[in-house]
């Protein structure tokens, strides 16, 4: 296993070829405050030529550095290896697995319950805010169905700190339209606030009284028609898609008219 050692950043050059095509500038930032606080925990990979050296994989890390005004960096040298430059940077970019909103409620949690860690410690330790934090934690005091469908990948973490601010009672069927009907987080706090306009009981269902059911358009849910339809039935099967306006207006005149998209209709 190689070993690494210091190389002088004014050595580095950037690699030849970019697993990224751009770089997010508030992660790089974030990046950077962890290696301030933390230290850089994993070495860049290098390799020497014409008697300076080129990054392998670590990019980011080198950036992020660099912002720091390192003069050194901590670097695995690959020369006279025989191990192919762009596997090793596949390897270290696409077997990483993203760390879910989920993940990070139970991670968060077990911090609080089984190291006794208090908010400002993991505020210390995560660098995030305290909002930030308690949004995940949040997700054990509300509503086990919402949590579990965050875990699934049914609906975002967005999703469901909305969803969990529902009445009990109807927050089932809410929850069942958000996922057939995939609609952006703005959409569903506007059923929200509809809801509430609109007076409704919110405790328990009385014994005999029916419940809604799963397919049942609930209180504030308004779904627009289907743009090539142009009906609104069947709101749980309608799906939200991003998609240009003269683009949309395009596909519906192809579909009417046996045009080609991009024809004039």
């Amino acid at each position: 296993m190689l070993k690494a050692k210091l190389v002088s950043m004014h050595l580095i050059d950037p690699p030849d070829l970019a697993m990224r095509s751009k770089m997010d500038d508030g992660r790089l930032a974030e990046l950077a405050q962890d290696i301030q606080r933390n230290g850089l925990r994993n070495a860049i990979e290098i390799r020497a030529r014409n008697g300076r050296f080129y990054i392998i994989a670590g990019h980011r890390r080198f950036v992020a550095c660099k912002m720091l005004n390192y003069a050194e960096i901590e670097s695995k040298d690959y020369t006279g290896s025989d191990l192919p430059d762009e596997a090793i940077k596949f390897g270290e970019n696409f077997y990483r697995e993203d760390v879910s909103d989920a993940d990070m409620a139970d991670y968060l949690h077990d911090l609080r319950h089984k190291l006794n860690m208090d908010l400002e410690q993991m505020c210390r330790i995560t660098g995030q805010s305290e909002d930030w934090i308690n949004k995940r934690i949040s997700l054990f005091d509300g509503d086990q169905a919402v949590y579990e469908a965050l875990r699934a990948n049914e609906i975002n973490l967005g999703h469901a700190l909305v969803l969990n601010r529902f009445p009990d009672r109807y927050r089932a069927q809410y929850l069942a339209t958000v996922i057939d009907s995939t609609p952006p987080i703005r959409v569903v706090e506007q059923w929200l606030r509809d809801f509430r306009k609109m007076g409704l009981p919110d405790g328990p269902i009385e014994a005999g009284a029916p419940e809604p059911t799963p397919d049942a358009v609930m209180p504030g849910v308004v779904i627009d028609d289907c743009a090539l339809c142009e009906r609104n039935t069947a709101p749980w099967n309608m799906v939200h898609v991003k998609v240009h306006k003269d683009c949309l207006k395009q596909v519906v005149n192809a579909l009417r008219n046996g045009s080609d998209v991009g024809e004039e209709a």
